[in-house]
Parts: structure tokens; C-alpha cells; sequence
């Protein structure tokens, strides 16, 4: 069979994790363009959902291919493990297995990296890595200081001579190319494709909204967190922030829709030394009742880290602006802070300018921020400029190349 592309993800239909619905749009994508995909993916999702059956790849001829991992779990230690079982279930199949035409590798879990830049050479295939984390830094900074150095020298080489080794590498803005390039990355091999929304881009507002009573969402305004709450993310910013402020839950009202390793933290924060209702925690739902939990909110937030500029870039970004939610950032000058300001979309701040914010918060009760006008712009931008449509052409179109005719 011509034209086969082995496309390697932990996480795979029908997975509720936005990130992904993005690989399942890129394996239905270049599956309708000609291409004969097989997708290597976990048996246990980040997110589980019930009934996703929606654009089932497999009815569109993709293959998938699951690998046993033993844990579902956010425990560093053991996400570390199903890492490394699923890396080298790949490793093994990849002997038994005729060779594709291309290999594309997303960055999770990160060795998995290795292993397909090891059967690129060894096949003599081209091997297109899709950054959507740069490797290993996400990983070393997650672990105990003593440990950083030891693993920064042992993981840092084998890495760099795969991103550089690459034949061609998928960066999600120009941090991270520059970043690659630091790595030793031709600047020539790197293109720049921004991710998008996932689910249905509709929003439900008012008495229709299923959310609004059933969590007790009353406030004039809603400030909305939709995504993961991890390691790249802080919440300190914005919570110290509204303890500042003293503005009553009545009038603005913080809502995490959120996993990840820091939500107990903000959670266990919000109880201490915030009004009772003012921070509102939820655990992700179905990607179907996007619409609704979307549809609670007046601004989204996206809060990134000083240290990880250009390791990640937040996709939730792109869900706000999508359903024409503009945006409050806080975090380092970034992709992303350039994109909000560049395209009037949202507010951008630094981390820790805690009075900013707070004043920015008095702003919202007291409307003057004109959310309605950045609303209209954050939709016509994420149309001309960051839609799936563009997007997924851009796939299109650079691994055409590739193709056997």
C-alpha cells in the first residue's frame, strides 16, 4: 500500500482531550488528501468522555493501532512509566512492521521521538516531528532540582540530533522555532502552523445554558480557565489578584473547567481566602456540552509561566477567540501575548502584576472594558487567520511532497 504515514500520539480518538481532536483532524485530513494513515496511540485517554462518536477516523479508513499503558493517572512518576512502555511497544512493532512512506510524531509522550527518529534513519524515511511541547525541557522542569542537571545532560543531546535530524519539524510560533534553532535546527526545515478550536463552536448563553444554574454561575461577569492547569500554567496571578480587588462574587465569578496537577492548589487557595462562590471548579466534560460551559463565559483566561515561552503554547487560546470570547493572558512576552496584541483579541499581563490585574478586574465590573468590542474582533480574527480550515491546509499542502503520484 503507497503512500502509507504512520502518525504517532499517545492520546487518539476517541479521547475528549482537545489536543487530541487535533491529531484526529490531522489523520482525517491527510487520509481524505490521499494518504493511507495508521495511528499509533495509548489504550487509556487523558480525558474519557462517553458517547464521542463523533468523525470516527476509522470510518474514513484510518487505522488505529493501541498500545497498553498500565496507569491513568497525573502522577508524574507514572505518566513517566506509561512514557517509556508505550515508547518501546513502538519500538518493537515498528521490527515487525513494513515501512511507511513518511512517519509523523507528535511530541507525546516525548520518547517516542527517539524511537521514530532511530526508524527514519534505519528505513531511510523522511520523518516530519509535530513540536506541539518542546522536549525535554517540558520534562526536566517537572522533576526535583536535584535531578535537572543529570537528566538535562543525558536527555538534551539525543533530542536536539532528533529535532535537527528531522526532515522537516512543525512548530507552533516563531519562540519555538527559534528555540529549535538554538537545538540545532535548520531554520529552512521548520515551518510555523498554529493549532485551533476543537468541538462545536457554537455557544449557548442565558435561561438555555445548562451550566449557569446548575453550578451556580450568577455573577454580571464570568471569567473563564477551559483547559489543563499543569506544570506550564500558573493561577496565582489571577486569584491574587481578585482577593485584592474585594470584588464580590456577585459581580465577577472565576471558573475552572480544568485537570492537571495545579487545580488543587488554586482549589485549596479560592477556599482560604476568597468569597464563598467567587472561584468555581469543574472537571472537564463532554466535548458535545462545549457550547454550554463556553457559553458561561464573558473573557476566557490563558496563563503561561516566565519559563516556558516557547516550549508551549496554549491552545485554549484559540477555543475563547473561536466563539468570539476575547482573551486575558498573563504570562511572559510570547507567541501568544504577540498574537493577542497583534490581532486586538484580549489584555495581556506579566506574570505577578498582581495591582494590573486587580484594577483590570474593577475595570470589568465597571464596564469599562468594552468586551463586546473585542468579542467581534476575537471572531473575525480567529476566522481570517487561525481557523482548522486554514490550519489543516497547511498540513495539506506541506506533506504533499511526499506522496508517491
Amino acid at each position: 500500500m503507497d503512500n502509507r504515514i504512520f502518525l504517532i500520539e499517545e492520546y487518539f480518538y476517541p479521547d475528549g482531550w482537545g489536543g487530541a481532536q487535533i491529531t484526529r483532524d490531522i489523520a482525517l485530513k491527510l487520509q481524505n488528501s490521499g494518504w493511507n494513515i495508521t495511528a499509533f496511540c495509548g489504550s487509556k485517554p487523558y480525558i474519557k468522555i462517553q458517547n464521542n462518536l463523533d468523525k470516527d477516523p476509522r470510518r474514513e479508513g484510518v487505522k488505529i493501532n493501541r498500545q497498553f499503558v498500565p496507569f491513568k493517572s497525573n502522577i508524574f512518576f507514572l505518566k513517566l512509566i506509561n512514557n517509556f512502555i508505550f515508547s518501546f511497544q513502538i519500538f518493537l512493532k515498528f521490527f515487525l512492521t513494513q515501512k511507511p512512506n513518511l512517519i509523523l510524531v507528535q511530541t507525546n509522550p516525548p520518547p517516542v521521538i527517539l524511537v521514530a527518529s532511530f526508524f527514519s534513519f534505519i528505513w531511510k524515511v523522511p520523518i516530519v516531528i509535530i513540536a506541539m511541547d518542546l522536549y525535554p525541557d517540558v520534562l526536566i522542569k517537572n522533576i526535583s532540582n536535584k535531578y535537572k542537571k543529570f537528566l538535562s545532560k543525558y536527555l538534551t543531546k539525543p533530542f536536539n540530533f532528533a529535532y535537527s535530524s528531522a526532515t522537516e519539524v512543525i512548530a507552533l510560533g516563531p519562540s519555538m522555532r527559534n528555540k529549535l534553532i538554538n537545538r540545532g535546527c535548520e531554520f529552512n526545515k521548520i515551518k510555523i502552523i498554529n493549532n485551533w478550536a476543537t468541538g462545536n463552536l457554537e455557544v449557548v448563553r442565558g435561561k438555555e445554558n445548562k451550566f449557569r444554574d446548575k453550578w451556580n454561575i450568577f455573577a454580571n461577569n464570568v471569567i473563564l480557565y477551559s483547559g489543563n492547569l499543569g506544570v506550564a500554567h500558573e493561577w496565582q496571578t489571577i486569584l491574587y489578584a481578585l482577593k485584592q480587588s474585594k470584588i464580590k462574587p456577585s459581580d465577577l465569578q472565576i471558573i475552572f473547567i480544568s485537570a492537571g496537577n495545579k487545580v488543587n492548589l488554586a482549589k485549596q487557595y479560592s477556599i482560604n481566602n476568597l468569597f464563598k462562590d467567587s472561584v468555581i471548579f469543574k472537571d472537564p466534560i463532554d466535548y458535545e456540552l462545549l457550547p454550554h460551559s463556553m457559553g458561561l463565559a464573558d473573557i476566557g483566561l490563558v496563563t503561561l509561566r516566565k519559563e516556558f515561552d516557547g516550549l508551549v503554547v496554549p491552545s485554549k487560546f484559540y477555543g475563547y477567540i473561536s466563539r468570539g470570547i476575547p482573551v486575558i493572558y498573563i504570562g511572559p512576552n510570547s507567541d501568544l501575548s504577540s498574537l493577542i496584541s497583534n490581532h486586538s483579541c484580549g489584555i495581556c499581563f506579566k506574570n505577578n502584576q498582581i495591582n494590573k490585574v486587580s484594577n483590570f478586574l474593577k475595570n470589568i465590573v465597571d464596564f469599562r472594558f468594552d468586551i463586546k468590542e473585542y468579542s467581534l474582533k476575537a471572531k473575525e480574527e480567529y476566522l481570517n487567520h487561525f481557523s482548522s480550515k486554514i490550519a489543516l491546509e497547511n498540513y495539506k499542502n506541506l506533506l504533499s511532497k511526499y506522496k508517491k503520484n
